[in-house]
């Protein structure tokens, strides 16, 4: 027998399901082994394909008082711990927010501030401008994107569009000291850590308008500790994708900075302008690595969906007439409205147009997103009921990053729950973040550091080489993929595994286990509605 469950806890008032195959039978009791006097509520609930088990659920949320507990069967076979808490999720969420520090490039990250993680400040060399080798500058900060060393403008305004929707919708959940060298400075830490990335970006746009795609080196580094390497760094061409991003989210940040710090978000907003005079007087310019480039492309074939958000976020900043009539035109173009990952980004301009103040956008724009939301919301409703393990992927869904889909589900239903008051799209939400912290078929917690059985080996270049045992807490994986790609993943894992088996917890499995700036983002978006709403 095994059970499976959420091993960093349950709100005392929310549901409490775990996953069991095997058997049909087991008991809940204290941490001391007495009864709770809760009975499990025990249902069949049949061969889960994307598993390839035979799953039963036991419900126990009847159980409200908050404590230690666990399942046993009648062999005697004992679950993971089970902790009810109302703040179950408080350090697991401080730890997630804190990621983005240490991935900060070009500042040492000191003892204070990153503990036993420490490291001398990296990239702080001249970089070079693609097109011309010859020009040489200073480009520092950013957050190093993923499990390399590269600095992207798509993802890193993916990320700041989850944080900073985060902040804005649920600010309490942003009450605690991260503990960083700006702690204390006078504005929220995590907003002070987006502007860590802002100030990068600010740096990737062209006088033109134009913003650089991205600044990586021509090959990713071998697996060293940031300041060893050494490799020369290009900022890449323009592209419209990059331009368009750094529209919505420069934008956007001027409306969460402009109470702490007008001058800088102004500063923003004449960027994000000047941005958008340049995407105005350019068609799509799509974005291809050249021939002698091997680091990650975050290519696109359509940026009608880039375009939305910036629409979307320079309306709410200016009301000028010339945003709002762009929305109706890119609408058509964009394939999923509720998107909210780095290759389709309409969903950003839902949360923007969503969650503005009565009458900001006409009803015209707001429908075509709140029809889709809900829409996409009771689609994802019924794939978790019917799913073995309460989860909202189909079995083609396992994908690279596939912990990114199952997070942006759970953003989609929070944004149902917040548009109807409807508990059902909470608690479905929240189904997926038990998925994440435990409750899936290889008993893991794709976030280190929580949970009793955390993966440990993300592919991740200074928890390789920083030579301690543990990874940094705080980091998630990008989970099963059904067509792992790398070398490793490909010999671990047998041919015919069930895609949400398809997983190895090694470092050289980046197709399954590299973390990332933007599937730690989601997560917090996600989380923060249990931490800072309810």
């Amino acid at each position: 027998m095994a059970i499976f469950l959420d091993q960093v806890g349950y709100l005392p008032d929310s549901k409490k399901q775990a996953v069991m195959t095997g058997s049909n039978s087991c008991r809940l009791l204290s941490e001391s082994g007495e009864s709770t006097g809760v009975d499990p509520i025990i249902s069949y609930n049949g061969y889960d394909e994307a598993s390839g088990d035979t799953t039963w659920r036991v419900d126990f949320s009847k159980l409200t008082l908050p404590g230690t507990y666990y399942l046993e069967d009648v062999e005697g076979n004992r679950s993971p711990a089970v902790h009810i808490r109302p703040d179950c999720y408080r350090d697991m969420f401080r730890d997630l927010s804190r990621m983005f520090y240490f991935q900060r490039c070009g500042c040492a990250l000191e003892a204070p501030y990153a503990g036993k993680f420490t490291h001398k400040a990296c990239h702080c060399a001249e970089v070079r401008d693609y097109l011309a080798p010859e020009r040489r500058f200073f480009l520092n900060k950013g957050w190093h994107d993923a499990g390399d060393y590269g600095r992207y403008v798509t993802p890193g305004a993916v990320t700041l569009g989850h944080l900073l929707y985060a902040y804005e919708l649920f600010p309490a959940a942003f009450a605690d000291d991260l503990q960083f060298p700006e702690s204390g400075g006078g504005i929220p830490d995590i907003l002070s850590e987006c502007r860590y990335e802002l100030d990068w970006m600010l740096g990737m746009q062209l006088p033109d308008g134009g913003v650089a795609h991205k600044l990586t080196s021509q090959y990713h580094a071998p697996f060293v500790m940031p300041e060893d390497d050494s490799l020369p760094f290009f900022r890449y061409p323009v592209s419209s994708l990059a331009t368009a991003d750094f529209a919505a989210a420069t934008a956007l940040a001027y409306r969460i900075y402009l109470p702490f710090d007008k001058a800088y978000a102004e500063r923003l907003l004449d960027a994000a302008e000047l941005a958008w005079s340049w995407l105005t007087a350019h068609p799509a310019l799509v974005f291809e690595d050249p021939k002698d480039c091997h680091t990650g492309g975050y290519g696109d074939t359509c940026d009608a969906d880039e375009r939305l958000w910036a629409c979307a976020e320079l309306y709410r900043a200016r009301k000028a007439p010339q945003y709002l009539t762009a929305l109706p035109t890119l609408l058509p173009r964009c394939k999923e409205l509720t998107a909210l990952g780095w290759g389709d980004v309409a969903g950003f301009a839902g949360f923007s147009v969503l969650f503005a103040d009565a009458g900001v956008f006409p009803e015209t724009v707001v429908e075509p997103f709140r029809s889709a939301f809900l829409e996409k919301a009771d689609e994802l409703l019924a794939v978790t009921e019917r799913s073995g393990y309460r989860m909202s992927l189909k079995p083609d869904e396992f994908v690279w990053g596939s912990n990114l889909s199952v997070m942006s589900n759970a953003c989609v239903l929070i944004a149902a729950a917040l548009l109807t008051n409807d508990r059902s799209y909470a608690d479905a939400a929240e189904e997926q973040l038990h998925y994440l912290l435990g409750r899936n078929p290889l008993g893991v917690s794709y976030v280190t550091g929580h949970g009793s059985n955390p993966f440990r080996n993300p592919h991740n270049r200074p928890t390789f080489a920083d030579g301690i045992d543990e990874p940094i807490p705080g980091y998630v994986s990008g989970g099963p993929n059904g067509r792992p790609s790398d070398e490793k993943a490909c010999a671990l894992i047998p041919e015919g595994t069930p895609p949400m088996k398809c997983y190895a917890d090694v470092y050289e499995s980046y197709s399954t286990n590299e973390i990332a700036i933007y599937w730690n983002s989601v997560t917090v978006l996600a989380a923060a509605y249990f931490i800072g709403s309810r």
